[in-house]
């Protein structure tokens, strides 16, 4: 990062409250509970069927399917955020 930005920001004194973001998490997942627990047992469920029944391909899996589907919840997460 551009020194001249960072210390532009440190000057403006950004508000950052742990506690304001953990409220707003908290939020966003009693929204749409369901949703992040039926995602986040998707995600499980593929990484255990993968580790218990496909051994060899567990570096196939953690390399091209878990990055796309933890980004996928990221995205959808950020979307949820700003009202889309």
């Amino acid at each position: 990062m551009d020194p001249i930005k960072l210390q532009r920001i440190i000057d403006s004194g950004v508000d950052f409250n742990i506690s304001n973001v953990i409220d707003k998490a908290w939020e966003m997942f009693k929204a749409r509970a369901m949703f992040h627990i039926g995602f986040a047992f998707l995600i499980s469920s593929i990484q255990l069927a993968f580790t218990l029944y496909l051994e060899d391909f567990v570096f196939i899996y953690s390399i091209f399917l878990s990055p796309p589907l933890i980004a996928g919840f990221y995205l959808v997460a950020n979307r949820m955020s700003q009202r889309e």
